[in-house]
């Protein structure tokens, strides 16, 4: 099936985006942004794993890749683990907005996802996406200091030497990172670059002004 994007565009009339690098604060910004709008606030990282339950090896390869060996999983070569995880949230992006589009159309929601512009252009338009970027000092800061992450944390920490582990999965989320950034700033889409002395309360203002929330011009 060959949905085109005006379609979809229109299934996703009320739908804001939320994008960008890990560790850049997307999950702080939507959150804050529901709570204060009223939105729904849909987190892709949160349904993962039923999405993973529906992939299969043909059409969604990287989605099921075995992990049957969970500390080859986490030490496989920089170069290969972030093609797998990139190739792996290609497949799940059409999940994701089937997501969107099952959701009540009743209120504006506003997803926190792992998108780059690539997935969105001619589906979202620029007014209502944002694009947050970080770099490698966050990732080291922050990755791990999340409570999602926890288990993958302690996870690592039993493996025989997880400092050589925890700087392969730095190595390849930096990597990922980089790519998306590129991709980020060739874009028509607004973006903002995360670093250590942002304050959240200015990152906010800005995301709010750019979809049109400090002005009155959105209903709910």
């Amino acid at each position: 099936m060959d949905i085109k994007d005006n379609v979809l565009r229109k299934y996703l009339e009320n739908v804001y985006i939320i994008g960008g690098n890990a560790c850049s604060g997307k999950s702080t910004m939507s959150k804050l942004i529901a709570e204060k709008y009223g939105f729904i606030l849909y987190k892709m990282d949160e349904h993962y794993e039923e999405h993973r339950k529906m992939a299969n090896e043909i059409n969604q390869p990287n989605m099921c890749y075995p992990r049957d060996d969970i500390f080859a999983f986490f030490n496989r070569p920089v170069l290969e683990y972030a093609n797998s995880l990139q190739n792996a949230i290609k497949e799940e992006v059409p999940m994701v907005l089937l997501d969107l589009i099952q959701l009540p159309k009743n209120k504006p929601i506003i997803a926190d996802v792992l998108f780059t512009p690539i997935d969105i252009e001619d589906i979202i338009p620029k007014e209502r996406a944002v694009f947050l970027t970080s770099n490698r000092e966050l990732v080291e800061s922050d990755y791990f200091n999340r409570p999602e992450k926890k288990d993958f944390c302690n996870c690592v920490m039993s493996f025989p030497n997880p400092t050589v582990s925890f700087e392969n999965v730095f190595n390849v989320v930096d990597l990922i990172n980089q790519r998306e950034k590129a991709i980020i700033e060739a874009s028509k889409y607004y973006s903002m670059a995360r670093k250590k002395d942002s304050k959240i309360s200015d990152v906010v203002r800005c995301i709010e002004k750019h979809f049109g929330l400090l002005n009155d011009e959105l209903l709910i």
